[in-house]
């Protein structure tokens, strides 16, 4: 188990409970590679990111506070499958970033045309508290994977711009005298049941 304490949050490690009482070795055999002869010698890695195995995704994002290269996380199904590898903001546009995520190559089938790469900030939840490693994630890469052709380079969206990926999703514009305490991200509600959310805020 590895902590790390960034401006991202609280960030925890967590192996399974076999692995860090027993200890475990993990074996990656890249595609078409040639057999192991007998006494061939290998590097032991802590990770397969300080291995740096994977497929190298290039990504631009809006200036997002927090991320950090080699401490982010990737993420599908709850499942880690990356890390961001390298990050620097945009010539000649410091609103813009861009980056590279390294991720697991047996989940390559997940990079296609269709394909959403999703920033997630962490929000606390009580369902999370029966998971430490949900409870303890930083802000996180989320992959929805679509279908289509292999894709290298991918735009990242922030989860409250998702929504709008969906098909058939109904946009309306709400005007009001004062801000109300409402901030992007919140959800819009119908008889208790979330309907939707706010998804950009402009002050006039």
């Amino acid at each position: 188990m590895t902590a790390n304490i960034s401006p991202a949050g609280l960030n925890f490690s967590m192996e399974s409970v076999n692995a860090v009482v027993q200890g475990a070795v993990s074996f990656d055999s890249p595609t078409n590679s040639e057999s192991a002869t007998e006494n061939t010698a290998y590097t032991l890695y802590a990770s397969l990111r300080d291995a740096k195995r994977g497929i190298e995704v290039g990504i631009t994002l809006p200036n997002i506070a927090g991320l950090e290269a080699g401490r982010t996380d990737v993420y599908y199904q709850d499942h880690k499958v990356g890390i961001l590898s390298a990050l620097t903001i945009a010539e000649n546009n410091e609103d813009i970033l861009t980056g590279t995520l390294l991720i697991d190559p047996n989940q390559a089938n997940l990079l296609k045309t269709n394909t959403h790469i999703v920033f997630r900030s962490k929000k606390p939840s009580l369902a999370d508290l029966s998971d430490p490693q949900r409870f303890f994630r930083s802000d996180y890469f989320e992959i929805i994977p679509g279908d289509g052709t292999e894709k290298l380079q991918f735009n990242v969206i922030k989860e409250n711009e998702l929504l709008l990926k969906a098909p058939n999703t109904l946009v309306i514009t709400l005007t009001a005298p004062e801000s109300y305490s409402v901030s992007e991200g919140q959800s819009v509600y119908y008889n208790n049941i979330a309907i939707g959310e706010i998804v950009k805020q402009k002050l006039m």
